[in-house]
């Protein structure tokens, strides 16, 4: 065994012990256990990272009582392992496959976005005008919450190496989310049966609101009171909002899954999980996925479907279908509301570098008030303002585009049908003007990632 294995151990160890004789500090060692591991087994580390995602709403309040270390978590996994992968690959030639345009916006974002927190959160923090909490550590949060997890293209392609690994993480993410699935039907079943009271007995304004004294089982924030037909179930994450773009965003990989893998008996398993993802759908409550979950299962197959992918001329007519129908979909569901959102921010003068990073940002609460914008590119404007929300842009638009370059060039059906499936969710994510999915588990993660993953498919090893 090697030396650095041998120090893991003793420190583990020794911090398990520390753990004990003083109980405060248990949280503590778990943290410092997780980056070192992380950082020595990067791939583990990712793949931990993947499993933790659709449970973290659980352990933070079913096991953690809502810890607020416990919703950065995730990112003693990410960056640690980040770091080892990247010194791991270091020394190979272009190991990661992504295009120079896509670089190049790339870079011009993570420019924007320090710019940002030097001129207005550097700012704010030094300047002798008073400020409530602490700018700079907000502005820290609002930068990685914004473009801390782009990295993740790099990670997606790095952890592709043979076309193995791509039906081993397409068989992952089938996996939880047949069990996360099967576990938010046990807590619709035991808040039906009254086993969990939910928010029975609740008047106006409490009676609408899910909350954290209701949860039941798995999860946190739940809404549930039948006589007056309101639901909204988490699932396991965190509120109800989470849990539907987990639902979502898990529809596209156990489609293709579903039509795509090689081995029958996965395909069927992939069947039986869209099965349970659509009928989670229609008990969450939530109307983006009780509409969104069964479309994306109806338009999987004609994703799939060998006989209009026989002529690229096709393939050119669906990707235009599909631009227009997600488009189209995002603007009708809240033209409305977005609208609203972007008019109260132009009246808060963001100017050209905005407000400061993390002045929107939920996740920056713990070092001072964030203002409530439930939508992303209104709250990207509040917070970086015109230059960082036309940066942003341009990183998706290049992304939507090599992705379905790519997804085209391919030979493989099979491949193609996973590239284009994950061009769609791409697409969806990127210009979705509801709510912030982009900035919330489990999307921040996943549109990165299969992004990633997408890009190196064309140079998979049999």
């Amino acid at each position: 065994m090697k030396k650095a294995q041998w120090l893991i151990i003793l420190l583990v160890l020794a911090l398990l012990i520390l753990a004990f004789l003083q109980p405060s500090l248990a949280l503590l060692s778990g943290i410092v256990i997780t980056c070192i591991l992380s950082y020595q087994y990067p791939r583990i580390a990712f793949i931990a990272l993947l499993i933790y995602l659709p449970f973290s709403g659980t352990i933070t309040y079913q096991l953690l009582g809502g810890h607020p270390a416990s919703t950065f978590f995730k990112d003693f996994l990410y960056f640690p392992a980040l770091i080892g992968l990247i010194q791991f690959h270091q020394k190979e030639t272009n190991p990661v496959s992504i295009s120079k345009p896509l670089r190049w916006s790339i870079i011009l974002v993570f420019c924007f976005g320090l710019l940002t927190l030097i001129t207005v959160n550097l700012a704010q923090q030094v300047l002798p005008v008073a400020q409530d909490g602490i700018p700079i550590l907000m502005g820290l949060i609002g930068l990685k919450t914004w473009i801390g997890y782009i990295p993740l293209i790099g990670v997606g392609s790095l952890l592709l190496r043979q076309t193995k690994d791509l039906h081993f993480f397409s068989r992952l993410f089938v996996l939880l989310a047949l069990i996360c699935s099967g576990l938010a039907i046990i807590q619709y079943g035991l808040l039906v049966t009254g086993i969990c009271e939910g928010t029975r007995g609740l008047v106006d304004p409490d009676l609408f609101k899910a909350t954290l004294e209701a949860k039941c089982f798995v999860g946190g924030t739940v809404a549930f009171n039948p006589e007056h037909n309101i639901i909204r179930l988490p699932g396991t994450f965190t509120s109800p909002w989470h849990w539907s773009w987990f639902l979502i965003s898990s529809a596209f990989m156990v489609a293709a899954t579903a039509w795509c893998d090689p081995n029958k008996h996965w395909r069927k398993i992939g069947f039986l999980t869209l099965t349970f993802l659509v009928l989670s759908s229609i008990i969450s409550g939530q109307d983006l996925a009780i509409k969104l979950v069964p479309t994306i299962g109806i338009l999987s197959y004609f994703v799939i479907h060998p006989d209009w992918k026989q002529n690229p001329k096709n393939l050119q007519g669906f990707g235009i279908f599909a631009v227009v129908f997600i488009v189209v979909s995002s603007i009708l569901l809240s033209a409305e509301f977005v609208a609203a959102q972007f008019n109260w921010v132009l009246t808060q003068n963001p100017g050209f570098l905005g407000n400061g990073l993390g002045s929107a940002t939920n996740a920056a609460r713990i070092f001072g008030p964030t203002d409530l914008i439930e939508t992303f590119y209104p709250k990207m404007l509040f917070e970086a303002g015109l230059l960082g929300v036309v940066s942003f842009l341009g990183v998706v638009v290049t992304l939507s585009w090599v992705v379905f370059h790519q997804g085209r060039s391919l030979l493989d059906p099979k491949l193609q049908g996973y590239a284009l499936l994950i061009w769609l969710f791409v697409l969806l994510v990127s210009y979705n003007q509801y709510w912030y999915p982009l900035d919330t588990d489990p999307v921040n993660i996943y549109y990165w990632l299969w992004a990633g993953m997408a890009l190196k498919l064309p140079l998979l090893k049999p």
